[in-house]
Order: C-alpha cells, then structure tokens, then sequence
C-alpha cells in the first residue's frame, strides 16, 4: 500500500485507513521501531517475537505426541563418532599460516606474462 506523509506543522504524519489500524489492532496509540532504516508500526502491546515461547512449546509437544523426537535421536546417536584429529596439528593454527612463507602461484616453470 502506498500513502503520502503529510507535513503537521513542525512533525509529520502517516495517514493510514481505519480498516488497516483495525486488522493490525491498533489504537490511538502505536509501537513504532526503526529496524534497517524500515518504520515498524504496531500495536502499542506488541514486542518482538511475542508468543514465540507458547508456539515452541506448542511445535516441542505436537513432534513428541508424533514420535519424531525419538527418530531424530536414534538417528543421531547412530552415526559415526568424528575423531579430534586436527586438534593437535599446529600447522593449521592462524599464528603458522601468519608466518608462512608465500607459495607461488601458477607454473613455477614459465617465466613469461599472459
């Protein structure tokens, strides 16, 4: 939707149609936040990811009542166990590859341009 800002006198405002503040639940007064140079206008009770704690728990106990919760961990104890076998090598620590001597790029045995 499109809509003009209109200058009142020293501040500005968004005139925005009733149908739209009413699907939003807004009032006379709104929440707004400046996210990524974007106005977010919302009802004046809304936060950030509210009701996300009530819909995880919802998902947590709809995929337990499924049986996938213990399919995704018998699958997961199942593979293989990965051996720590870079832990030890020093060579690849960032402080070695800083003091490395540069390796040449291309044929070592051509000498002339492109």
């Amino acid at each position: 939707m499109q809509t003009k800002i209109q200058k009142l006198g020293d501040r500005f405002g968004l005139l925005l149609p009733k149908e739209l503040l009413d699907a939003c639940g807004i009032g006379e007064e709104a929440t707004v936040i400046v996210q990524n140079r974007t106005l977010i206008v919302a009802a004046r009770d809304w936060r950030p990811r509210q009701g996300w704690d009530e819909a995880l728990k919802t998902a947590a106990g709809s995929l337990a009542d499924e049986g996938e919760d213990e399919e995704t961990l018998a699958h997961w104890t199942s593979l293989p166990e990965v051996k720590a076998s870079v832990e030890a090598n020093s060579a690849n620590t960032p402080e070695a590859v800083l003091h490395e001597e540069p390796k040449p790029y291309g044929n070592s045995r051509s000498q002339g341009g492109a």
